[in-house]
């Protein structure tokens, strides 16, 4: 039996944008990807100006559907993984007047060694032989 695997890791590459002391991190999600989102360390408001994308909280369990324009504050120490429905733009806007990216993800982040992103190809399928 053959197996085809039918999901593929993704680099997601966000944008970067400093002014006047607020930081905001942009990513563009591609339709079909499932995404493990990152942990803060503290509150923060999250932006979702493109797209639809079902969102779960790994602890609680609580989903939510979200169709752009969506604005809401996620609570610290919560991860959220989601299913992107259609091309997603999703922003986190903190506030710091920190600009090295590094000393940021060091701050506000809680560090894990999980892949965060897998793109669910649906042109794949599963074969045997």
């Amino acid at each position: 039996m053959q197996v085809v695997n039918k999901y593929t890791k993704i680099d997601i590459v966000p944008t970067h944008t400093f002014n006047n002391g607020v930081y905001t991190r942009g990513v563009t999600l591609p339709k079909d990807s499932i995404i493990l989102g990152e942990i803060h360390k503290y509150a923060t408001i999250n932006v979702v100006s493109k797209g639809k994308i079902l969102v779960v909280d790994v602890t609680s369990g609580e989903e939510i559907y979200i169709e752009a324009p969506y604005v809401f504050t996620s609570n610290p120490g919560v991860q959220k993984l989601a299913y992107v429905l259609e091309e997603c733009i999703w922003s986190n806007i903190i506030v710091t007047d920190l600009t090295d990216i590094q000393e940021i993800e060091d701050k506000y982040l809680i560090k894990k060694e999980v892949q965060n992103v897998i793109h669910y190809d649906r042109s794949s399928s599963r074969n045997s032989k």
